[in-house]
């Protein structure tokens, strides 16, 4: 028997993220009850988890400490204009460096994804070649 789990599983951090988030993004607008419920929710079972600390507030806006986009986590990914443009060539070269073996790629439908990290870390050695 095959059971159905829905749901996300998130830690303290996340949580208040999320809610962070979710703050944020209803400052100036109206939310439903059901959404007023969850976030009602959410911020309860995330006060048990771990209590915040008042001293630090969490700033939606940054991640890991950066103000800017320019963090890359594991699992960010990006097609094959953006890699494209990262790495400063054609996308039929990013096609070819990925047939190569030199750049991961996943199937994505009809597309590619490539791994944000892996991306960055050629773009930097090839940086690092030209001098």
């Amino acid at each position: 028997m095959i059971e159905r789990v829905n749901g996300v599983l998130l830690d303290a951090d996340d949580a208040r993220y999320l809610l962070g988030a979710l703050d944020a993004l209803l400052a100036e607008r109206t939310a439903s009850p059901r959404l007023n419920a969850l976030v009602a929710r959410l911020r309860r079972i995330a006060e048990k988890l771990a209590p915040t600390q008042e001293d630090t507030p969490l700033d939606v806006r940054k991640v890991d400490g950066q103000g800017d986009s320019g963090h890359i986590a594991p699992y960010d990914l990006v097609d094959t204009r953006e890699a494209a443009a990262i790495l400063g060539c054609t996308s039929a070269n990013v096609r070819d460096l990925a047939r190569r073996g030199k750049l991961p790629r996943h199937r994505a439908g009809r597309g590619w994804v490539y791994p944000a990290a892996s991306v960055v870390a050629l773009a930097e050695k090839r940086a690092a070649k030209r001098g």
